[in-house]
């Protein structure tokens, strides 16, 4: 059977009660989100967003050698992480099967 992951524009009130736009990510089964090669030099970064789900929720961060387990809800939660890169590497956002909203991400 095909999985049919998607990631979609929706609007929806943000963290502060604005209607604005955020990616609605609905995942049929244990999925991996991959931002590909986004640091492309050895350092220290951090990565920031706002998270809910239909319901609660585990997804594990993944970078390099740093590993981060987020507890999701369905009110908005904002997360930071810090890590050391040590090579080109991928941000990996491991999702059970849900629904997710992710706004406003950075990589600093």
């Amino acid at each position: 059977m095909a999985t049919n992951n998607t990631i979609v524009a929706e609007s929806v009130l943000n963290p502060s009660g604005v209607l604005d736009t955020c990616s609605h990510i609905t995942t049929t089964k244990k999925s991996d989100l991959v931002i590909s090669k986004c640091m492309p030099y050895i350092s220290t970064y951090t990565f920031q967003f706002w998270i809910r789900s239909k319901s609660s929720q585990s997804v594990v961060f993944t970078c390099d050698s740093t590993i981060r387990k987020i507890k999701t809800t369905s009110s908005w939660q904002y997360f930071t992480v810090t890590f050391d890169v040590s090579k080109i590497s991928n941000i990996v956002l491991t999702l059970p099967k849900s629904e997710y909203w992710i706004y406003n991400t950075k990589l600093e």
